[in-house]
Parts: structure tokens; sequence; C-alpha cells
């Protein structure tokens, strides 16, 4: 079965989360950034995860309209859910369209990370006053265990 990985990622922390996805795979998946990704392509998978950032207590806007747009070609798919984000609250997943969510073979949290080199000026200078601080806390252990639910759904026997 042929699975792709679509994700939006502003400061590269759902990208980074994407790849390790990918990596617990055994590279048996297809990394493709929203932004680049067409109904074509995604007619060639059987199934699909999508990535995306929380912010301001939603998933990205992009992702959120691909999902109500996709919908249906989406429906005929095995679909699996991830978000980045620091808090963890089941309502950020209810942004999604009803049927997507029931649909969904698995919804995660995989943690997030905090860079400023991957922030804006204005994000910095924001993060800066409120003292906020670098940090990491992608679980990699959830993202494996995504990996793991994807390959025994799939029949993958490694």
């Amino acid at each position: 079965m042929k699975i792709i990985i679509i994700y939006a990622s502003k400061h590269q922390t759902t990208q980074e989360c994407s790849l390790i996805l990918q990596r617990e795979l055994d590279g048996e998946a297809d990394l493709v950034p929203l932004s680049n990704v067409s109904e074509f392509q995604i007619k060639q998978y059987d199934a699909l995860v999508v990535g995306a950032p929380v912010y301001y207590g939603k998933p990205a806007k992009e992702v959120r309209n691909f999902l109500e747009k996709k919908q249906k070609l989406l429906l005929s798919k095995k679909i699996y859910l991830f978000l980045s984000s620091k808090e963890e609250t089941s309502e950020y997943f209810e942004a999604y369209p009803q049927k997507i969510i029931e649909h969904a073979r698995a919804k995660i949290f995989v943690g997030s990370k905090l860079e400023f080199k991957n922030l804006s000026l204005i994000e910095r200078l924001i993060m800066r006053a409120i003292k906020a601080k670098t940090y990491s806390d992608i679980k990699t252990e959830r993202i494996r265990d995504l990996a793991e639910v994807i390959k025994s759904d799939l029949g993958y026997n490694k």
C-alpha cells in the first residue's frame, strides 16, 4: 500500500515530525508539503497521514481548509492525523470536519519545539517580551507508535 505524509509547517516542527515518521515507516512513505500536494497525487495513495501545527488554539488554517475541500476524496482513503502542539486537548481535532475525525484511524499529538531561529522578527520580539525560552519536546515515542499503527493497519510485516 502506498502512503503519503502531507504536512504544513511554519516553524519546521511539523516538518521535522513528518521526517521522523517517514524514517519510522522505513522510508515507505512519500513526504509532501501541503502547499505542493495535488488531488492527482492523493488519488495515487491508499493511506494519508496529515500533520498540522496548532496556532492560536486551532490546527493550521490551510490544513483545515484542505480537509474540508478534499473531504470526499479523503474519506475513500485510510487517514491518520497528528498535531504538533505544546498543549494537548481533543478540542484541537474538533476543528476538523466531523466525518474526517470519525474516519481517522489515529489522532495523536507529537509534542512541539520552539527555536528562535525559525521565528519571524515580530515573533522573536514577542517571545522575548514574554520571556519564552527555546525548548524541544517532540514525542518521538508517539511518532514511533503511530508508525507501528500504520504498519499494522496496512499489513507491513517488519
